[in-house]
């Protein structure tokens, strides 16, 4: 029964993994590939849904307990296109809305 109740988050992880990765749309023709593919994107998949959820729970908190200076920095100055970058990190949701919006 535990297991189970794992299985919402089960099922979001794969959708971020398929649709917020686009790994169905990869064609790689060789099995090692694949694997060497699935194995980066899980790590991606993982992060991008463990800050969807810490977002929701620390959304006004600073970014700067997930991204350095520099990586907060360089997000604002791709997302805004505009230097320099604010002065002021902006929050967890802020900076989550920001990388979603890279895809």
């Amino acid at each position: 029964m535990r297991w189970y109740s794992y299985r919402w988050l089960i099922e979001r992880y794969h959708f971020v993994l398929k649709s917020g990765c686009g790994l169905e749309k990869l064609q790689l023709e060789t099995g090692r590939r694949i694997e060497m593919a699935l194995a980066t994107y899980s790590i991606v998949a993982w992060r991008l849904l463990w800050l969807t959820y810490q977002a929701r729970l620390h959304g006004e908190e600073s970014c700067e307990s997930f991204l350095e200076e520099h990586e907060w920095q360089s997000l604002c100055a791709t997302i805004h296109k505009k230097s320099p970058p604010p002065e002021k990190p902006p929050s967890f949701r802020e900076a989550v809305r920001m990388i979603a919006s890279l895809k």
